[in-house]
């Protein structure tokens, strides 16, 4: 449950976080609009500010292991943390409503969530739950499938944007991103390889899944390739360490 703004604790903490602000040189932050945070909360602070996404290394992804292939005729799949603070309780709730048997979920992770969901769903055999891997292999895991997912709470932090290590991931692999998601919204529509819907709507999200299984490979692949072609030119760890060098100097 989140303190209140009249809580004392909240109060020394603001102050702390001003004087911060007030007294760096610049300020660097993973979160895309986090300047628009600090001009809201503390307008009277004047402050220069460079955002550095979540970056990748190819040497990341070095892993060989050839994976077995899933057996639907779709293959949506989700990977990261099986818990609360993702909504894959909406993810599952939207595959649950499809009626199509040859799209399936695959669910890779581990979490305190992941036996209940298990237990929740052992009626439907499109869903597949399957144990984490280690970083190295998520390439070679998520090119077999078609269309990656992704589910978020619904919080008003969010509207100054995120960035998770898992779109990295899909990104780098060429995949199409499917995103439950009502904050600020950047990289996936304007660069035409994903889509947005509500954070809090299990039926549009299952419309959007069912919609993308009756693209054309062609399309998916089109799709997977624009995102791949952003990574790598805007989230390398060369890029990012240079716009960091760049923003040093100017501060």
């Amino acid at each position: 449950e989140m303190l209140k703004e009249s809580n004392p604790l909240v109060k020394v903490l603001r102050r702390i976080e001003a004087d911060a602000y007030s007294k760096a040189d610049g300020i660097i932050s993973p979160i895309p609009r986090f300047d628009k945070y600090i001009n809201k909360r503390f307008p009277e602070i004047k402050f220069k500010f460079c955002y550095i996404s979540q970056g990748y290394d190819e040497t990341l992804y070095s892993g060989t292991r050839e994976f077995e292939k899933p057996v639907g005729r779709f293959n949506i799949c989700y990977t990261g943390l099986i818990g609360a603070a993702n909504r894959v309780d909406v993810i599952l709730e939207a595959m649950s409503r499809i009626e199509d048997k040859g799209i399936y979920l695959y669910l890779l992770g581990d979490g305190p969530l992941k036996e209940t969901f298990k237990d929740r769903y052992k009626d439907c055999p499109n869903i597949v739950f399957l144990d984490p891997i280690p970083k190295k292999e998520m390439i070679q895991f998520l090119k077999n499938y078609n269309l990656a997912v992704m589910a978020w709470r619904d919080m008003p932090i969010y509207e100054y944007g995120i960035s998770p290590n898992k779109m990295i991931d899909y990104l780098v692999a060429g995949k199409p991103i499917l995103n439950a998601y009502n904050g600020y919204r950047d990289i996936l529509e304007e660069n035409n390889c994903g889509q947005f819907v509500d954070a809090n709507d299990p039926e549009m999200l299952a419309e959007a899944m069912v919609t993308f299984s009756k693209m054309d490979k062609e399309q998916l692949e089109l799709m997977g390739k624009n995102g791949q072609r952003y990574v790598k030119g805007k989230m390398n760890f060369s890029y990012l360490a240079k716009k960091l060098l760049t923003f040093i100097g100017e501060v």
